[in-house]
């Protein structure tokens, strides 16, 4: 009997495979039917990137070195990092990090974030806080090559953490939350500055 079940244990094992195989693949279809979001936001990088600069207005605003540190997908949105560096009249250049939203009406277009301008004096990172639609964000560019990671307390105790992929850092907390402290650490998980904060983040004007 085992010599006759055997082959028919087994083709019934392939055909649920395939069945469960058949029902993934249906779920994914009709995700991404209903869901055209996903697809437009995997492929809309570069889309996105020029939406932000045609808003920047790069050599209207005489931006020189204007580069993008990070685009990322941000629910329904893009969120970019940038960085440039600008000339006023009459005075001194100086870079500046900023960030900025990125979602389709009638094409992409930019909703503008905020900008910082680098300190003046020798500082690990320069960053700065805004708020958009009651979620804190936390944005910045590295300028000390000893720092590793990044970690960003928020209220309530919400601790997020990013290893260092480059010069930009943009952290997004959770929603009702403000950051109250910002830590860098060494390869060693050392601390090589904290920046303790009870300062609440600017309120979003944006709608």
């Amino acid at each position: 009997m085992r010599l006759h079940q055997n082959p028919i244990r087994i083709l019934v094992m392939v055909i649920v495979s395939i069945i469960i195989l058949g029902l993934s693949i249906y779920t994914v279809i009709i995700f991404r039917r209903h869901n055209p979001m996903v697809n437009i936001l995997d492929l809309s990088a570069g889309a996105a990137e020029q939406a932000v600069r045609d808003t920047m207005q790069i050599q209207a605003n005489n931006l020189q070195q204007f580069q993008i540190l990070s685009n990322e997908i941000w629910g329904t949105k893009r969120i970019l990092l940038y960085t440039y560096i600008v000339q006023p009249p009459q005075r001194q250049a100086h870079q500046e990090v900023g960030f900025a939203l990125t979602e389709i009406r009638n094409g992409w277009s930019t909703i503008p974030g905020k900008s910082v301008a680098d300190t003046q004096h020798p500082e690990p990172i320069t960053y700065s806080t805004a708020q958009y639609n009651g979620y804190p964000i936390v944005f910045g560019r590295i300028r000390d090559l000893r720092v590793n990671k990044i970690s960003a307390i928020f209220s309530y105790g919400t601790e997020l953490t990013v290893h260092r992929g480059g010069d930009g850092v943009l952290i997004t907390g959770p929603r009702g939350t403000d950051l109250r402290e910002l830590l860098l650490y060494d390869n060693q998980g050392n601390v090589i500055k904290a920046y303790p904060t009870n300062n609440v983040s600017e309120p979003s004007k944006w709608k």
